[in-house]
């Protein structure tokens, strides 16, 4: 089931895939630097300790710093952007369905729960599009480049010996925390629409609450 949903979240995205496209390849930059910073900074050190000069490798450090810092903006502002828009047509597309069933093949729905839907849920789709993708790839792809930039700079042996770690890191654990989250998930949904209703129940009735002094 929870792959039909992924499915069809993918599919709303075809329109803005080269948007998309752009917020990906940004956060595998970025997170490529996150390593590749570290690696110069060390470098830098044995370089001191040899006697090479300090200033070129200073000011590599400083343009792979504000390069970084660029496509660190890149993706999150269109990855929000891709978001935010799939957001108000998602918002749209739920309420144009509500409308028709109005009022009879409602009456099951409590109004509170109903406005839950309408914005938190459909406001719980951003961290897919925002957050999920982009990272995801990156989760896989910068693994990948940091072992072969180690098998190529390093020792082919090293960075062999490094792929079962990132492995680990991205199957096995997400797999292992899955059903715990997914049940958090659920208890966190129902008692977010059990409050909404509440409190539309409580502010509808106020005018009664005061007359009745309840």
């Amino acid at each position: 089931m929870r792959l039909d949903v992924t499915r069809r979240l993918l599919r709303l995205l075809r329109p803005l895939a080269p948007l998309m496209t752009v917020s990906v390849v940004s956060r595998v930059v970025n997170q490529g630097l996150g390593v590749a910073i570290p690696a110069v900074a060390v470098a830098l050190v044995v370089g001191v300790g040899s006697g090479s000069p300090l200033g070129p490798m200073l000011i590599l450090l400083g343009v792979l710093a504000l390069v970084k810092g660029t496509f660190r903006y890149v993706e999150q502002f269109t990855g929000h952007a891709v978001s935010f828009r799939l957001l108000a047509d998602l918002r749209t597309e739920t309420y144009r369905r509500l409308v028709p069933l109005a009022p009879a093949g409602l009456d099951d729905y409590r109004t509170g729960d109903l406005v839950a839907r309408v914005l938190g849920d459909v406001d719980r789709v951003e961290p897919f599009y925002a957050h999920t993708i982009a990272p995801l790839v990156s989760a896989v792809a910068v693994p990948i480049l940091a072992c072969v930039g180690v098998a190529a700079w390093v020792d082919p042996v090293v960075g062999v010996a490094l792929v079962p770690f990132p492995l680990v890191a991205a199957l096995a654990l997400p797999w292992l925390a899955a059903g715990q989250v997914a049940a958090l998930s659920g208890q966190a949904r129902t008692m977010a629409g059990d409050v909404a209703a509440e409190l539309g129940d409580a502010v509808q009735g106020a005018r009664e609450l005061a007359v009745f002094g309840a």
